[in-house]
């Protein structure tokens, strides 16, 4: 009997050449959803910026010279909380780093593929880049690096983690997307969304409420999903299926063919491969998302660096960020020094760009930094700040170090509610569940990922903890047991 393999499906999303990059219609540009309700300021704020575009360059194929994907930047988790140790490790689909029609095919060319950020508009204006085509450079390659190195893959899931080469340059505004590998329970109201780059265009949004299934794929290790608002299509494989800020998933294809071609009338499942699945096979991706060996590490959120911890060399060129975000100013905050411009490599604030320099030590503005007219640079030299950071997190915990459990990622016989009374406390609080457990562990952490606290409990229910003679701080509550996690 022939043997057949998911990623044969996965190819109906596979971009391999640029074309109007026109999407369809029903699709929503990233800061513009139609959503009923919209999607959390947060997430578009923050999640669509670690969405990026690649082209990845599929040198045999001379007349389908890219394989034209969408890709997710992921937030390393470091126990010392410095985002500045980020690697700059993205998610794709398999199929995308693959040549012809089969993920047993050759791998493209990585060193060369192209790499572009913030491939999006600020409103709901359809695609702006198309009218200045001829601009040098377009805004598609204002934030443009090359070169890729591949970390792991999965040819029958149908997913890659790979590194990007070159370091991103501050300007670039990148966000780094929050992760989970723990299972989910999915109510009525739970919303999903995916941030993708369908047919090459700019930044779009598809979402839906409560519409997940998992494992009624012809092979199991799928999340299917249909879509209340935008669709995915060519260009999309490889974007990130996120479920509270995190992402659970990356676009393989869809259950069947679509009659008559991609069209806004087709509601046919779209197939994310899980990344939970992936993460258990894959030791490469759990050594480099977790590369200090967290004990119990099962995700992250998302994050930025807010300080940069060495010295800044800057330079290139600074376009309005307004161009594909609603905020137009940005601040560039650093430890220490920043150099602006060099008379070999200048740095050009364009017209409109908003920009503030913020160092600990000197900003020195050499003879290649220059500001046009319209344009707006501000330079703060001795103003701190900390590489340590710590960021929002919907469920206010902030778990960069270890990974919370909510209620709603359960999966146990009996639906748990736990509840931390008052939160914040002045380091007196109560830990309870609705249910009555035979046997409980519960275990405190501190930011350093430090174990502060432990007891095992039987019969539990309601346990008093007292960490009165604890610094005021953020701290982590771990509850294990029989049949909770």
């Amino acid at each position: 009997m022939k043997k057949i393999f998911p990623f044969l499906i996965a190819l109906l999303f596979q971009r391999e050449v640029l074309l109007s990059q026109t999407s369809l219609s029903c699709n929503d540009n990233a800061y513009c959803s139609q959503a009923s309700p919209a999607p959390p300021s947060g997430v578009v704020n923050n999640d669509s910026r670690a969405t990026i575009k690649v082209e990845f360059t599929n040198s045999s194929s001379p007349s389908s010279p890219y394989n034209e994907c969408s890709c997710t930047l992921l937030r390393q988790g470091f126990s010392n909380g410095d985002d500045n140790q980020q690697q700059n490790i993205i998610i794709t689909a398999a199929h995308c780093i693959h040549t012809g029609f089969a993920t047993t095919g050759p791998i493209v060319s990585l060193g060369t593929s192209r790499i572009y950020f913030n491939y999006s508009n600020a409103d709901c204006n359809p695609n702006p880049y198309k009218s200045d085509p001829f601009s040098s450079p377009s805004k598609q390659q204002r934030y443009e690096l090359v070169g890729l190195t591949l970390i792991d893959e999965d040819p029958f899931l149908d997913i890659a983690v790979l590194k990007i080469n070159q370091p991103i340059p501050p300007h670039f505004n990148p966000y780094y997307a929050g992760w989970s590998v723990n299972p989910i329970t999915i109510l009525s109201n739970d919303q999903f969304y995916n941030f993708h780059h369908p047919d090459g265009d700019i930044k779009k949004i598809s979402s839906t409420v409560g519409a997940l299934v998992g494992n009624n794929f012809p092979v199991p290790f799928r999340y299917n999903v249909v879509w209340q608002n935008g669709r995915t299509q060519e260009g999309s494989s490889g974007s990130s299926l996120m479920f509270n800020q995190r992402v659970i998933g990356a676009l393989s294809g869809i259950a069947s063919p679509v009659i008559g071609g991609e069209n806004c009338s087709n509601t046919k499942t779209a197939n994310f491969a899980r990344f939970a699945d992936f993460w258990a096979s894959s030791g490469p991706t759990r050594g480099h998302l977790n590369p200090d060996n967290i004990f119990g590490l099962t995700g992250s959120p998302g994050g930025e660096i807010e300080c940069y911890s060495n010295d800044l060399y800057l330079d290139g060129q600074y376009w309005p960020a307004g161009d594909y975000q609603p905020n137009n100013s940005l601040t560039i905050r650093c430890q220490n020094n920043i150099f602006l411009g060099q008379s070999s490599t200048p740095l050009i604030i364009h017209k409109g760009a908003d920009f503030t320099f913020e160092a600990q030590n000197v900003i020195k503005a050499n003879p290649g930094f220059s500001v046009q007219f319209g344009a707006n640079a501000v330079l703060k030299p001795g103003m701190s700040c900390t590489a340590m950071r710590t960021v929002s997190d919907p469920y206010d915990i902030d778990s960069s170090i270890v990974q919370y459990y909510r209620p709603g990622d359960l999966q146990t016989n009996k639906k748990l509610t736990l509840s931390l009374i008052p939160n914040p406390n002045n380091g007196v609080f109560e830990v309870t569940l609705d249910q009555t457990v035979d046997f409980a562990r519960i275990e405190v952490f501190d930011l350093q990922s430090k174990k502060i606290y432990s007891s095992e409990v039987t019969n539990f229910s309601k346990e008093k903890i007292d960490l009165g003679a604890c610094a005021e701080g953020i701290y982590y509550v771990h509850l294990t047991g029989n049949g909770i996690n």
